[in-house]
């Protein structure tokens, strides 16, 4: 089948949120809307995130009392993509219905399974996850090398890698953010952070670069958007001693003892785009281990090139990451020949600030910059290439004919034979009334049975407490 007369639909069965995961959704559906091809979102929501009203849409929205009417519709489509799934937090009941009505009810459509969690804990407390990505047809994750992907192609012996195991790409439809695109040099002398705070992008490291920035130019704007008043939060950037706390207009600016950077709380995505459209640079510090790099840019960092404001991105992702769509060479060495970021070393924030201040007297290399940053984005990331790829591979791949046919099955799989016997009495003991803990770490790295309560998981038992070893 054509990718052009399927029938589309994407699944954020956690919640409407402001991070990448319904970003990267909301760009595929722009695109999809654009060019004619039939996808709809559907949406939980029962629970209510901090930034559900960031991002603009159309969807179907639904509550748990809704499921068997949302498995009728989503069993009319030819590929229904799974963006998002319930937490340990939300209700027990809403976990369990989405498992066993949406991802094992949903029968007829080819299912494809995505993860936008960066780290292995995270992913590995999704319930059910491992019986989720069983259910799938094919599976996207961020890359080859990733505990993730190796984790399922080790599970699963009907989903190896390349074939229903696959690399998920970002993507931005240029043409819908064509609105924000300035490729003229900014006007607005400021660098700014967009996005929620999590270590792994670092923007604390802006609020202690900004008394250099200052330095070298007391006039130059430092901004922070997107905090929440979450503990890490607080403790990283609301006590930094450079923060200006900026959240409450009725109080105005509330400086620490050496505040020179403001810091906002939550933003709607469009409203950032027009500001970053006149900053001259904005800055990431999105870092990961080696290991969990696999050639990724967050959706903000293609945000900033696209906008036009010239990018300051961490070292050590330049140096490991890699245009996979093109030339191959890490970003850094692409850099060295078609500069089009500042790089930064946390560890010599002077040497940076300096930097910013004197490109930004240098009107001819940012025009070349931007230039530049955005055609690197175009070179990858484009909706126009990856998203039609995407749909296309899904339908010619179809259904996995071999996957396990029920939870027993994959226990009988994964589980040691000598304690299959014991797990499956404790499964059928403890299914109805809890939730199962069907995670990598319990069934393929180890051997435990455990269940969640409350927002924690339990293991009941532990088999053998050596790593197990792989099934043929």
């Amino acid at each position: 089948m054509d990718y052009k007369n399927a029938k589309f639909a994407i699944v954020l069965g956690r919640a409407i949120d402001g991070v990448g995961c319904t970003r990267c959704a909301v760009e595929i559906w722009t695109w999809c809307q654009r060019n004619g091809i039939d996808l709809q979102i559907f949406a939980h929501v029962g629970k209510k995130m901090s930034r559900h009203n960031s991002q603009k849409f159309d969807y179907v929205g639904y509550k748990e009392k809704d499921l068997d009417d949302i498995q009728k519709q989503l069993n009319e489509k030819d590929v229904v993509m799974f963006w998002s799934y319930p937490y340990a937090k939300f209700s027990h009941s809403y976990a369990r219905n989405f498992y066993e009505k949406i991802v094992k009810g949903v029968t007829k459509p080819i299912k494809v399974g995505f993860t936008y969690e960066l780290h292995k804990t995270f992913i590995d407390k999704i319930p059910y996850l491992v019986g989720i990505m069983n259910n799938m047809d094919i599976i996207y994750g961020y890359g080859p090398n990733t505990w993730f992907n190796r984790s399922m192609e080790g599970m699963f012996p009907s989903k190896k890698a390349e074939h229903r195991v696959l690399r998920m790409t970002h993507c931005v439809d240029f043409e819908e953010m064509k609105q924000f695109r300035n490729e003229n040099p900014h006007t607005d002398k400021k660098i700014m952070f967009c996005g929620r705070w999590t270590t792994t992008k670092d923007p604390s490291r802006l609020l202690n670069m900004a008394p250099y920035i200052k330095k070298f130019d007391p006039d130059f704007q430092v901004k922070v958007m997107g905090m929440e008043k979450s503990r890490g939060a607080k403790d990283d950037i609301y006590d930094n001693p450079y923060c200006i706390d900026m959240t409450d207009p009725n109080k105005g600016p509330q400086p620490n003892e050496k505040g020179c950077a403001e810091v906002y709380k939550e933003y709607v995505h469009a409203d950032a785009m027009k500001e970053l459209s006149n900053s001259m640079f904005a800055f990431s510090g999105f870092h990961l281990k080696e290991s969990e790099y696999s050639d990724r840019w967050e959706c903000a960092m293609m945000e900033y090139c696209n906008a036009g404001a010239i990018p300051v991105f961490d070292i050590d992702w330049a140096k490991h990451n890699h245009l996979i769509r093109t030339t191959g060479e890490t970003y850094y060495d692409y850099n060295l020949k078609h500069p089009f970021m500042l790089v930064n070393d946390k560890n010599d924030l002077e040497k940076t600030a300096k930097e910013i201040v004197e490109l930004s007297k240098d009107v001819e290399k940012q025009k070349e910059m931007i230039k530049n940053g955005y055609k690197v984005i175009n070179m990858e990331f484009s909706a126009d290439e990856v998203v039609p790829e995407m749909l296309q591979e899904i339908l010619d791949l179809g259904h996995d004919k071999n996957k396990f046919k029920t939870d027993e099955d994959i226990i009988k799989h994964l589980i040691d034979d000598e304690f299959v016997d014991e797990y499956l009495k404790l499964y059928n003991e403890y299914k109805d009334k809890n939730i199962v803990v069907f995670g990598v770490r319990e069934m393929y790295e180890k051997n435990i049975f455990g269940i969640i309560e409350g927002n924690k998981e339990i293991d009941i038992k532990e088999f053998k407490k050596s790593k197990r070893k792989k099934k043929a």
